[in-house]
């Protein structure tokens, strides 16, 4: 989600892979801004729709997720229009191997993907890196991991992973007035970023 860490709210929201019905929540990013997950900054639409690929370049590209695409496509077909999304639902995932031949998950994908961070609209404390399985759903739609509301398998709103007021949260510093400096933001951090 889009909040004022992100380029001052001016990046691209987070681009689905599959259609997804949006909760009723939206994050605030001042006491006037709030967003809708999968939305513009600034945006709201609480229980809307969000198509897959809505934003991308292209038919099957999204973010936060492992992509393939045909090495050989047919004659006159460009790469790009092969790609396709194998597996969703990763914060940031920043590196994949193939398990070995003498593992007991031979031939499986993991993904590593980094702990989601105390900044932005929606801020996290003490959220794990984790080591993900990424494998395709046996009707040839990508498996979902979870982002932005399961951590591995552990729900978002866990109280473990409430903020405790960071200079990265949307609450703290500028260039959104009223929010205050940190450390002085602290308290409006921990009265306003609380799970939902």
């Amino acid at each position: 989600m889009v909040g004022n860490d992100n380029g001052g709210g001016a990046n691209q929201p987070d681009i689905p892979c599959q259609d997804i019905m949006l909760s009723h929540n939206v994050f605030f990013s001042t006491p006037t801004v709030a967003t809708s997950g999968y939305s513009p900054h600034g945006v709201q639409n609480p229980g809307g729709t969000v198509t897959a690929f809505t934003g991308a370049t292209g038919h099957g590209i999204c973010d936060g997720a492992i992509l393939r695409a045909k090495l050989d496509p047919k004659k006159g077909q460009p790469p790009k229009d092969t790609i396709q999304p194998f597996s969703w639902g990763y914060r940031n995932p920043y590196s994949i191997r193939f398990a070995p031949d003498d593992h007991p998950l031979q031939g499986r994908l993991f993904v590593t993907e980094n702990g989601e961070d105390e900044r932005g609209a929606r801020p996290t404390n003490n959220a794990p890196d984790r080591l993900q399985l990424a494998q395709q759903n046996k009707d040839g739609s990508p498996d979902y991991h979870g982002w932005p509301d399961r951590f591995g398998f552990l729900e978002s709103t866990q109280a473990v992973f409430n903020p405790v007021g960071g200079p990265g949260d949307d609450f703290c510093g500028q260039p959104i007035p009223p929010n205050l400096a940190f450390p002085a933001c602290i308290p409006n951090v921990l009265a306003n970023d609380v799970p939902v």
